[in-house]
């Protein structure tokens, strides 16, 4: 999560190879994943993207805001 939140390509690849899962809910209920779209990583997105097992692309999520709504803010 700090790695995906601080941007740290390095770490967030490190972290990966040796078997980190980018879907695991933190406290908030957030990923890494969400973590990387809701700071405008863009970057990093694109570089774990094939790592991404998925990615919502409905507008709403249980009534809340989905990826498309994070990216847009």
């Amino acid at each position: 999560m700090l790695a995906s939140f601080l941007n740290n390509f390095d770490t967030v690849n490190f972290l990966l190879e040796n078997g980190s899962d980018l879907h695991i809910k933190n406290t908030n209920g957030l990923s890494a994943v969400d973590e990387i779209i809701r700071n405008d990583h863009k970057e990093l997105f694109e570089c774990i993207y094939d790592r991404v097992k998925y990615v919502k692309r409905d507008l709403t999520s249980h009534g809340s805001f989905g990826f498309i709504h994070i990216a847009a803010g």
